[in-house]
């Protein structure tokens, strides 16, 4: 079952999946699943709120261990999220989906 989120509860989302392995895709909106513009996995390390400018409002950045590439969470592009506690995070900002899944999903392996 899918949650819709605000803000906050798909910040607080992400940082509950720190210190998991996550798969994230970034998609345009228009077609999500069918097109990702880039994916990468890994264990997700941290959620770091980045200084900007007022009156833009919070960002934050999220790494991964081991992979030169982040991903970042802003209030200002923030259009949606949904949730489903298995599976993982889908967030809309702007033009863009951002999944964030949990690598067991795709693996077959169970949680610890």
């Amino acid at each position: 079952m899918e949650t819709s989120l605000t803000f906050d509860q798909a910040l607080a989302a992400l940082l509950g999946l720190i210190g998991e392995r996550v798969d994230v895709m970034v998609s345009p909106v228009e077609h999500p699943r069918l097109c990702p513009l880039v994916t990468f996995n890994g264990v997700l390390h941290s959620g770091t709120r980045a200084p900007v400018p007022k009156p833009h409002g919070e960002c934050f950045f999220f790494s991964l261990v081991g992979v030169d590439v982040a991903f970042w969470l802003a209030r200002e592009r923030f259009e949606g999220a949904r949730e489903s506690r298995d599976i993982g995070l889908w967030l809309r900002q702007g033009e863009m989906e951002i999944a964030v899944l949990r690598s067991s999903v795709f693996t077959g392996e169970a949680e610890a």
